[in-house]
């Protein structure tokens, strides 16, 4: 299995729009600016569990709570090549909402895969105002 670094992002609506639109690739480029956003790193590969778990008593819950995150990103550096897209459009970037009335599990699982990054657990559509 070969390295893969997943960052996981929580955003309120305008920070997130803006990483909506950011190309991956340029996200991914090691000599890019370095955003300032609080996140948490995973990596997958040889020598690290293949599951991996952020737990919902995890302190960075907290300081994503304190800025009004609304979305949970999930960014992964795929290798190979991959057109940038926007939004979630592109395989690379799952965005996943925050609010309980969302979800009917606790646990929310995601699986990262050549072809992409994608949520198992499934939601609940939205509501309609």
């Amino acid at each position: 299995m070969p390295s893969i670094e997943v960052h996981l992002l929580a955003l309120d609506n305008v920070k997130g729009r803006a990483l909506q639109g950011i190309s991956m690739s340029d996200y991914w480029n090691p000599n890019r600016t370095r955003d300032t956003h609080t996140k948490r790193v995973m990596r997958f590969g040889e020598g690290k569990p293949a599951a991996q778990m952020l737990s919902r008593n995890d302190p960075v819950w907290k300081r994503w709570g304190a800025t009004g995150a609304t979305y949970l990103f999930v960014l992964a550096d795929l290798q190979g090549l991959y057109e940038d897209k926007e939004d979630v459009k592109d395989p690379r970037r799952l965005i996943l909402p925050l609010s309980r009335d969302r979800w009917n599990h606790k646990t929310i699982q995601v699986t990262i895969e050549k072809s992409g990054v994608f949520c198992n657990t499934p939601r609940i559509p939205k509501a309609e105002k």
